[in-house]
C-alpha cells in the first residue's frame, strides 16, 4: 500500500480507534468460541444471540467508511469531509482510497463471519429446529459483493452533490434498502451466483465513476441547481406562509428543528422499506415473515438516536452550538422537544409499518390467515376485550419504538466525546461477558443444575438491580431539583407518568406471560429495571452541563 493508502488508513483508525479494535476483538472472541467448543455443546438461541451484535458493527463500518456520520442528507452539498479537499491529491485518489480500504475491510469481516461463525450457527440451526436451510458457502461470494456494493454506492449517495434537497435522502434510502431487496429477489427467484456476482461487480465502476464526479464537483464548488419557479413560491408563500410566519412558542421552534433534524429522516427510511418489503413480500409463492415490517420502526429507531441527541447545527459538532445555547429555552424545554419529536416520528412510523404489514397480507393472498386469526379472537374474547387488547398491543409497540429511540439521549446530550467512548466500552463489555457467561453456562456438563443455580438468583438480582435504580433516580431527583431545571410539581407528574406506565406494562405482561414462565414479583422487578427513568431525568442535566461548558 502507498503512502497515502497508509494515511488513509490511519485517518480512519485514529477517528474510530474504539469502535474498531472492539468490534474486530468481538469478532475474534466469537471465532476463537467457535473454534474451541464443538457444534454439539452449542445451543440455538445462544449462537444467535452472539452473532446478532456483528450486524450492528457492520453497520457501523458502512457509516465509518462513507463518512455518513456527521452527514446530513437532507442538503445538497456534498458529505465528503472538506478538510480532505485541502491535500495535494486528485479528485481519483479521494474517492479510490477510501472506497478501496472500505471495501477490503467490509469484505474481510463478512468473510470472517460468514466462513468461521455463520457455518457452525447454521449447523446448529438447523439440526436444532430440523430446517432445510443452504450452506452459507453457496452465497458467500455474492453475499461478499453485495456487501461491498451498498457501500460503495452509499458512498457515491454521501459525497455527490444533489440539485435537490430530497434527492440525497431518496437515493440514500434507496441504496440501503434496494441493494438488499435486489439481492433476496436473485434468490428467490433462482438466479445462480455467477449471475449475481456479474450485476453486482458491474456496479461498481459505476459507482465509483459517480463518486468522483461527485467529489470533483464538491471540491470546485461546481454544484449543479434546479430553481424553483417564481409563480411557485408565491403560491407557497400566499398559502402557507402567513399561517407558518410565526412559531407559539420557542419550544415549538425547537421541536421543528429537532423533526427536520432526525424525525422526519426515520419516517422517510421506515416509508421506502415498509414498501420495498412489501412488494418484496406481495409476490407470489415468497415465504418471507411479514413480521420483518413491523419490526423496522424498532430497529430504525436504534439509529436514529445518534441523530436526535446531537446539540449542533452540524453534523460534526459535538458541543452545542452557541446558536441553540442562547435560545429563550430552558435545559428542560431542549429534552421536551426532542422527546416530542421523537413521539411523533416514532408514532408515524409505527403508523406506516401497521399499515404496510395489513396491507401485504391482503395483496400478498394471505388475507384468509388474518381473517380466520380475527374469528378465532372474536370467539374468545367479547368486543371490550378486543378493544382493551388492541390498545394494549398498539400502545406497547409505540412506547417500545419510542424508549428505544430516547433511553440512551442523555449520551448525546452531554457533548463529551470521552463520555460516548467510555459507555460503549462499557455496554461493550457487557455484551462480551454476558456472551461468555452464555458460552460457559451451555457448554457446561451439568447445564441443567447451572441453570437451577443461576435460576434461583434471578429475583435477588433483580432487587438489587431495582433498589440501585432508586438510588440512582434519588441522586438525579436532587440535582435536578437543585439546579431548577424542574419544580416538585413537575417532577411528580413525571413520577406518576413513569408509574402509570410501569404498572400498565406490569399488568400487560402478568396478563400473556403465565405463572410457570415467570413469578409475578420477577415481572414485576423486570419491568421495573427496565422502563427507563433515571436515564431520562439525565437528559436535561446533560444539556445543562453542556449548555455552560
Amino acid at each position: 500500500m502507498s503512502v497515502c493508502g497508509r494515511a488513509f488508513a490511519w485517518h480512519f483508525w485514529h477517528r474510530f480507534p474504539w469502535v474498531t479494535f472492539g468490534g474486530g476483538t468481538y469478532l475474534t472472541f466469537l471465532i476463537s468460541a467457535h473454534a474451541m467448543i464443538p457444534p454439539e455443546r452449542w445451543s440455538a438461541i445462544v449462537a444467535l444471540c452472539g452473532l446478532a451484535p456483528v450486524l450492528p458493527f457492520l453497520l457501523y463500518l458502512l457509516m465509518i467508511f462513507s463518512f455518513s456520520e456527521h452527514a446530513d442528507v437532507f442538503v445538497k452539498d456534498s458529505g465528503y469531509p472538506a478538510y480532505l479537499f485541502r491535500h495535494p491529491l486528485t479528485s481519483r485518489a479521494l474517492a479510490g482510497w477510501p472506497m478501496f480500504i472500505g471495501a477490503t475491510t467490509i469484505a474481510a469481516v463478512w468473510l470472517a463471519t460468514v466462513m468461521l461463525v455463520l457455518r457452525p450457527t447454521f449447523t446448529v440451526v438447523q439440526h436444532e429446529f430440523a430446517l432445510d436451510m443452504r450452506e452459507p458457502i453457496d452465497w458467500v461470494l455474492p453475499s461478499t459483493l453485495m456487501m461491498v456494493c451498498l457501500l460503495v454506492w452509499l458512498q457515491a449517495v454521501i459525497w455527490t452533490t444533489f440539485p435537490l434537497v430530497l434527492l440525497r435522502a431518496c437515493a440514500a434510502v434507496m441504496v440501503v434498502a434496494g441493494v438488499p431487496s435486489l439481492a433476496a429477489v436473485a434468490a428467490h427467484y433462482g438466479f445462480s451466483p455467477a449471475m449475481t456476482c456479474l450485476w453486482t461487480g458491474l456496479s461498481l465502476p459505476a459507482a465509483y465513476a459517480a463518486a468522483v464526479i461527485g467529489i470533483n464537483r464538491a471540491r470546485h464548488g461546481d454544484a449543479p441547481h434546479w430553481g424553483v419557479p417564481a409563480p411557485l413560491i408565491s403560491l407557497i408563500n400566499n398559502t402557507v406562509g402567513r399561517r407558518c410566519s410565526q412559531f407559539l412558542s420557542p419550544q415549538a421552534a425547537q421541536r421543528c428543528i429537532e423533526w427536520h433534524r432526525s424525525g422526519r429522516l426515520m419516517v422517510l427510511i421506515t416509508f421506502a422499506s415498509v414498501v420495498l418489503l412489501s412488494v418484496l413480500f406481495c409476490r407470489p409463492n415468497f415465504k418471507g415473515s411479514v413480521l420483518i415490517i413491523l419490526l423496522l420502526p424498532p430497529y430504525f429507531s436504534l439509529f436514529m438516536a445518534m441523530a436526535l441527541g446531537g446539540m449542533g447545527l452540524q453534523r460534526e459538532q459535538i458541543a452545542m452550538s452557541p446558536f441553540l445555547a442562547c435560545r429563550p429555552l430552558s435545559s428542560t424545554g431542549f429534552v421536551v422537544a426532542k422527546l416530542q419529536a421523537a413521539a411523533w416520528a416514532c408514532l408515524l412510523s409505527c403508523t406506516i409499518a401497521i399499515l404496510g404489514a395489513v396491507a401485504t397480507l391482503y395483496f400478498g393472498g394471505r388475507a384468509d390467515r388474518l381473517i380466520v386469526l380475527g374469528r378465532m379472537v372474536a370467539a374468545s374474547y367479547s368486543g371490550p376485550q378486543i378493544v382493551a387488547m388492541s390498545v394494549v398491543v398498539l400502545s406497547g409497540y409505540f412506547v417500545v419504538t419510542w424508549l428505544v429511540n430516547v433511553q440512551a439521549l442523555f449520551v448525546k446530550l452531554c457533548g463529551r466525546a470521552w463520555i460516548d467512548t467510555v459507555l460503549g466500552i462499557t455496554v461493550g463489555a457487557q455484551l462480551l461477558g454476558s456472551v461468555y457467561f452464555g458460552l460457559t453456562l451451555y457448554s457446561s456438563q451439568s447445564m441443567q443444575a447451572n441453570l437451577s443455580a443461576y435460576r434461583s438468583d434471578v429475583p435477588a438480582a433483580l432487587l438489587s438491580l431495582v433498589l440501585l435504580k432508586v438510588l440512582l433516580a434519588s441522586i438525579v431527583v436532587r440535582a435536578i431539583l437543585q439546579r431548577r431545571l424542574l419544580n416538585l410539581r413537575q417532577i411528580g407528574k413525571c413520577s406518576a407518568t413513569w408509574a402509570g406506565v410501569c404498572g400498565f406494562t406490569i399488568l400487560a405482561v402478568l396478563y400473556w406471560i403465565p405463572a410457570t414462565v415467570a413469578a409475578w414479583y420477577e415481572i414485576v422487578l423486570g419491568v421495573c429495571v427496565m422502563l427507563p427513568f433515571s436515564r431520562l431525568g439525565l437528559a436535561p442535566l446533560a444539556v445543562r452541563w453542556n449548555r455552560h461548558r
